[in-house]
């Protein structure tokens, strides 16, 4: 019986931009793809956390890669439209784009959300995300190659009482990658999304109904889900990955 085939693509000295990166999914992954040799651009709105992690990866990963970090509040739209010019002035190209910054807003009934409240959760889990693809992907289109990873939730499957705006921030991040996954492929783009149900990060902190987290997913687990689906080999690709708890409902 022939062996499965194991995933061939090197990502060594690949250009990956990070966004949360400060800590939870982003630090995790950061960490992970910093063994697998990548060239890392971590961005958060905390520049002494990017620098907490960006020390981490260099005390536990031998002949670390470089790490940059931008400084940016990505709920900003100036800036969000500067962020990846910046970068690849600075890196030259991004091979990989990891769209995880996210917030999951407020958690009520819908009539009881302010319209603040809605365009904040939106802008910054759908809005921000789509800008920053569009302007990673025409320097991908240029160079006929590079991948873009949605960090995004099963709640983009489903959706949830009480978590209105964040549902409908997450059903669109689905659409969108759909979208260009489809306009892409022809140009050696790959466009994936990684649907997760819950996962211990401080993004539960302060939430009424966080109890049993450390039945969740871990950020590790998911930082190993989403190095899986970027080894995968250049001719092939994953578009959706669901990631669950075995221990936890969600």
């Amino acid at each position: 019986m022939s062996n499965t085939a194991k995933p061939t693509c090197n990502l060594a000295g690949s250009v990956v931009v990070v966004t949360g990166a400060s800590k939870g999914i982003g630090r995790a992954i950061a960490l992970r793809l910093a063994q697998e040799g990548c060239a890392l651009v971590l961005v958060a709105r905390s520049e002494h956390l990017l620098q907490a992690v960006a020390a981490e990866i260099h005390e536990q990963v031998a002949n670390a890669p470089p790490v940059s970090l931008e400084v940016a509040d990505l709920s900003d739209p100036a800036h969000c439209e500067a962020l990846i010019p910046s970068i690849e002035e600075a890196c030259g190209r991004i091979d990989v784009l990891i769209n995880n910054a996210g917030i999951t807003g407020r958690i009520c009934p819908l009539h009881e959300s302010t319209a603040a409240d809605i365009r904040r959760t939106i802008d910054i889990n759908l809005t921000t995300p789509t800008i920053l693809t569009a302007q990673a992907l025409r320097g991908m289109i240029t160079r006929q190659h590079g991948t873009i990873l949605n960090i995004n939730s099963i709640v983009a499957k489903t959706s949830f009482p009480n978590w209105g705006p964040y549902c409908a921030s997450k059903h669109g991040m689905h659409a969108i990658a759909e979208s260009v996954a489809e306009e892409q492929r022809g140009n050696g783009i790959r466009v994936l999304g990684l649907y997760l149900g819950a996962v211990d990060t401080p993004i539960w902190d302060g939430v009424a109904d966080s109890s049993g987290r450390s039945a969740m997913l871990t950020p590790e687990r998911v930082a190993d889900a989403a190095a899986f689906m970027l080894l995968q080999p250049d001719d092939t690709f994953i578009p959706e990955l669901v990631l669950r708890s075995m221990a936890f409902g969600l």
